[in-house]
């Protein structure tokens, strides 16, 4: 067994009231190896809960706190997000925040020490205050990936095959016909959205120094693939298109929520493939629960950067389409599954939530975390 990685953080650096990572949060407080993940309201927060207490009991196999002479890295304790000021496109920085941050980067840069940020969200693309640091990113573009970029999963989600015990997981069986799946928010970018994207797009490329990709493309881009599927006769839509979004308008209740997942589980675990298209961000949160539920995502692919390339083969696991070739979706599906067998097209399944299982919960990922921070260690 490797020996644990040696981390310098310092929780000074945190505001009152903030949140540490949840990487390093046992190694800031050991006693979390014991805490129970609780009962709780929500079923989807008490199995991320279970994630989270199942790391905790293992971290200090992985990580090891030390000082910054001893260290091979420096940890920022929080997501940038919170520094940045929040999900925000015109977020303010948190500005004592970022200073006691770039001092904890001085001092590691002085002690000859990589720094290494977390950055996941809806801005997780935007450069940020440190030039030099590594950063593990969930939303990451192809076209303008340097060295020190990372791509990670956005991984506190819940297990849905331990969060719905009464649904059938097994694999479907290859049929005549390909069955795409699809439950969510899904409607016409409005003239309104429109011009807010115009101002945008002026404001991020006086902030940022480009123009960014609008913050309405993924529902943009979701209703042309919903549109092409419908009007296929080479595959079958399983569909409950949403008008609005039930998790994040003000009128969404518990109730509501918990019937509109158990529909958004049943399409997804009822279809052989489910579309997973990018929202607001470049990332896709129905990868990662099609991959728990052992189905095969559509995934389209927006300059994209998958998580870990080097450990995943991931044309063995997802069915990947270009932007560019959206207008052929229904045809790449359909020639794909012609010429899947039934052997082939089950597997494929089976390794769908093996890669979950290897790269989403939070003990998957932070062995993927520890080997790329001894690769950032002997580099620097």
């Amino acid at each position: 067994m490797n020996s644990p990685v040696n981390i310098f953080t310092d929780r000074r650096v945190i505001p009152p009231g903030g949140n540490i990572h949840w990487l390093v949060r046992p190694l800031l407080n050991p006693q979390l190896k014991y805490a129970d993940p609780g009962k709780g309201k929500d079923p989807a927060g008490r199995e991320v809960n279970k994630a989270l207490a199942q790391y905790n009991r293992t971290a200090h196999t992985l990580f090891r706190l030390t000082d910054l002479e001893h260290c091979d890295v420096a940890m920022v304790p929080m997501d940038w997000t919170h520094i940045r000021g929040g999900q925000s496109w015109h977020a303010t920085p948190d500005k004592e925040t970022l200073r006691r941050v770039l001092q904890f980067a001085r001092a590691a840069a002085t002690a000859n020490k990589p720094v290494v940020v977390f950055f996941c969200g809806e801005r997780s693309h935007e450069p940020i205050a440190l030039d030099d640091a590594f950063v593990f990113r969930c939303a990451v573009y192809r076209s303008s990936k340097t060295e020190r970029d990372v791509s990670v999963p956005q991984v506190l989600l819940p297990d849905i095959q331990s969060e719905f015990k009464d649904r059938s997981y097994l694999p479907h069986a290859k049929a005549a016909q390909a069955t795409i799946g699809f439950c969510g928010f899904v409607r016409p970018v409005t003239l309104t959205e429109r011009l807010k994207t115009v101002v945008y797009k002026l404001y991020t490329r006086a902030i940022l120094g480009f123009a960014d990709v609008s913050q309405f493309k993924g529902l943009e881009l979701r209703q042309k693939c919903i549109n092409a599927l419908q009007r296929s006769h080479r595959v079958k839509s399983n569909f409950i298109l949403r008008t609005k979004s039930v998790y994040l308008t003000k009128d969404s209740n518990y109730k509501l929520r918990n019937r509109a997942r158990g529909e958004f589980i049943d399409t997804l675990i009822g279809s052989d493939y489910q579309l997973c298209v990018r929202g607001s961000a470049n990332y896709s949160h129905r990868l990662w629960e099609t991959l728990c539920a052992g189905r095969i995502p559509i995934f389209l692919d927006t300059d994209c950067v998958l998580p870990f390339e080097e450990h995943v083969n991931w044309s063995d696991v997802l069915l990947n389409c270009d932007v560019r070739d959206l207008d052929r979706l229904p045809d790449v599906i359909a020639d794909f599954h012609d010429s899947c067998s039934q052997e082939d097209f089950m597997s494929r399944q089976r390794r769908c939530r093996e890669v979950w299982e290897k790269m989403a919960t939070p003990c998957g990922i932070a062995v993927l975390i520890q080997e790329r921070l001894r690769e950032i260690a002997a580099r620097a």
